[in-house]
């Protein structure tokens, strides 16, 4: 619930300051500030929605690995679901088309042209690329665990799952600064 009350402020301080704007702006203007505030919206939806998605798996899949119930079914489903994760991700390909193409048109545009808004905007563009850089990663990491899962040695598991959790942590930081560069 903090997450959620923080975004939305984060949103609101970036969206009040064009709003400032608006009130003196012509009806174009007016209607690229509500146009971004949607999009900016729905953005950070996807961005915190890929998050819980990868947050879940890997919480469940670390817990069944440290209680030693990670069976051959257990590994061959948590494969199915990592597959799934990664050939149907609409969370990436929602990110990285607002990241690419929307982010970068109103980079060009005023009011989000003047120096105070392309920072933020920058700011924002940068956090979104390092979070995106480790969830792909961190997908990864999970594929190498799950496929060598049942050749490791106990301590092999323990330092994977450790390096796992560690991604996770990495993950959340990088989440936290997308929000955080709306500030």
């Amino acid at each position: 619930m903090a997450e959620v009350i923080s975004v939305f402020s984060a949103v609101l301080s970036l969206v009040g300051l064009l709003y400032a704007r608006k009130k003196s702006a012509d009806q174009a203007t007016e209607s690229a500030i509500d146009k971004f505030e949607a999009e900016l919206k729905e953005f950070l939806n996807n961005v915190f929605g890929w998050y819980d998605r990868i947050f879940i798996f890997t919480n469940h899949l670390i817990h069944d690995a440290k209680a030693g119930k990670l069976t051959s079914k257990k590994l061959s489903q948590y494969r199915k679901l990592l597959d799934d994760i990664r050939g149907s991700d609409q969370y990436y390909s929602n990110c990285r088309h607002f990241i690419q193409y929307a982010l970068e048109s109103y980079l060009e545009t005023k009011p989000f042209s003047e120096a105070d808004f392309k920072s933020r905007l920058q700011k924002l563009q940068h956090s979104y690329n390092r979070f995106e850089g480790a969830v792909i990663f961190h997908k990864d990491s999970m594929g190498d665990l799950l496929r060598r899962w049942d050749n490791l040695t106990a301590k092999g598991k323990r330092e994977i799952v450790d390096k796992i959790e560690m991604e996770m942590q990495e993950i959340q930081s990088f989440k936290n600064a997308v929000r955080d560069a709306l500030t």
